[in-house]
């Protein structure tokens, strides 16, 4: 591999991590709330191809609860409308959520994580210097 492409979509939340109930977030997923959101305010299903065939559907199911999908459908079936409108199956690319190790709620100990960088109460811990990917 010589090239990765890390998207980040700051504040877009997928679902909530181990720890939610110390920042009062259980059952958070900003992307399904804005589906649901779009569906109420225009009567049809946010399409999101590029993105779901990506992972975004698929990622966002691993990350929260069954109940917020299962609603989700749930309102959609009450409309006759397919959950498969809406999910779209990854095709391509890799995706994958994190469970953050630094003690805080904010978003650079999230994308200093991502990057290989610690953020605990003490402040940032740069673990890895200079990261190289390997090339033939």
């Amino acid at each position: 591999m010589t090239r990765a492409i890390i998207l980040v979509l700051d504040s877009f939340g997928v679902g909530y991590s181990n720890d939610a109930s110390n920042f009062g977030d259980v059952g958070a997923n900003t992307f399904i709330n804005i589906a649901k959101h779009y569906f109420k305010e225009n009567n049809k299903v946010i399409q999101l191809p590029n993105l779901g065939s990506l992972g975004l559907h698929a990622l966002s199911k691993q990350a929260s609860s069954d109940t917020i999908w299962q609603e989700y459908r749930q309102s959609l079936l009450n409309a006759n409308i397919d959950i498969n409108k809406f999910y779209v199956k990854p095709t391509k690319g890799a995706y994958g959520y994190m469970d953050e190790i630094s003690t805080g709620k904010d978003t650079p100990s999230g994308h200093w994580e991502m990057a290989v960088c610690l953020y605990f109460l003490i402040g940032p811990i740069f673990l890895i210097s200079n990261i190289r990917f390997l090339t033939n």
